[in-house]
């Protein structure tokens, strides 16, 4: 666990570097439309690397681009909806308390989007009011993550975020059957679980 921690504040410390005077810090991923990625809009950067760490663990083969600020988020949504070619997102992982703009607002401008306001959201948060969980799922999240202290129960969200990612696929083949007429086997869409 010592190793651990002295390694997420070494890579936290290598990420801030190289993410002076920006809202992006890190990124496997190129440019939109290149591959699936995920969005996670984060400004603490332990947090950061325990997120690449649970897609790891769950081994979830997806690019990451990481935006540590809400206004940079913002600006990065504009950019894909402008661009006639970019994808979305995946699925977003959105910190409730971001520096700029909130999580809140964030969740408000990707429902608004016409590109963007498919794409799953999950919230994570340190805040357990139920008063933030309720706002986050009616703004429109797909789930609300109260990030644990404890490193394996922090990890179980790369089930969660495996469990959406799988379900947007196979909605996906679902809507293509339906368009080609084949026969269904499941619903189209699966009524959420809290």
């Amino acid at each position: 666990m010592i190793t651990l921690l002295k390694s997420l504040q070494s890579n936290e410390s290598n990420l801030a570097e190289s993410a002076r005077g920006s809202g992006v810090t890190s990124s496997d991923y190129s440019e939109p439309g290149a591959r699936d990625f995920l969005l996670i809009a984060e400004d603490n950067l332990a947090d950061v690397r325990l997120l690449r760490l649970a897609l790891e663990e769950y081994g979830i083969p997806i690019g990451v681009h990481v935006v540590r600020d809400g206004e940079a988020v913002l600006r990065f949504i504009e950019r894909v909806e402008e661009d006639p070619l970019a994808r979305c997102a995946a699925l977003a992982i959105v910190d409730l308390n971001l520096p700029r703009y909130g999580g809140d607002e964030i969740l408000r401008r990707l429902r608004a989007s016409e590109k963007w306001r498919h794409v799953p959201v999950i919230v994570a948060s340190s805040s357990v009011a139920a008063s933030d969980r309720a706002e986050a799922m009616r703004l429109g999240a797909a789930a609300y993550f109260v990030k644990p202290s404890d490193l394996e129960q922090f990890l179980r969200i790369g089930a969660l975020i495996r469990d959406i990612l799988s379900k947007r696929v196979s909605n996906a083949a679902h809507a293509v059957a339906l368009h080609v007429h084949l026969p269904i086997t499941q619903p189209v869409f699966e009524e959420q679980t809290n």
